[in-house]
């Protein structure tokens, strides 16, 4: 489902519970804001069930190129997020994070969603490394053996 929303300058200038990025009100025409999954709000509360939105936002100009308004765009994401979830066959899985490392899919329901239901569990809290792999070796170099390359690591 998608849902449109337009909203003339002064209306959201007076309309402080528009969610909108502020830089949509300095876009150029014909560039446009797509903004992080969310979970759907309705007057600040979150929808039950739960319906993850891919939001967009676009400048709407008059005839004379000054500023007129702008366009929200909400996509419902549901399906979107359901199929992707279910492309891995078991017992492989998938996970999928925003960029800030929030989860979106994952097969651990206490994780899923988590910029809007579970601030503190992302990427890098959940799987959290101490070290890699190369700091567990001085060297790594390549020689040749009969015409064979073998790897060759020295810890």
């Amino acid at each position: 489902m998608v849902k449109l929303k337009l909203f003339h300058l002064n209306i959201y200038k007076a309309n402080a519970t528009v969610n909108m990025p502020k830089e949509v009100l300095s876009l150029l025409p014909a560039k446009f804001i797509c903004r992080e999954f969310q979970l759907n709000r309705e007057f600040g509360k979150l929808d039950f069930p739960y319906r993850p939105m891919l939001r967009l936002s676009l400048p709407i100009f008059d005839d004379n190129g000054g500023r007129f308004g702008f366009l929200i765009v909400n996509i419902n994401a549901r399906k979107l997020l359901d199929s992707i979830k279910n492309v891995p066959e078991e017992p492989n899985y998938l996970i999928l994070t925003d960029s800030d490392g929030y989860f979106l899919v994952t097969p651990n329901n206490d994780h899923q969603y988590s910029r809007d239901l579970a601030r503190d569990y992302k990427w890098e809290t959940v799987f959290k490394h101490n070290s890699t792999l190369a700091d567990h070796f001085t060297q790594v170099g390549f020689t040749e053996d009969d015409g064979e390359k073998l790897l060759c690591v020295n810890s």
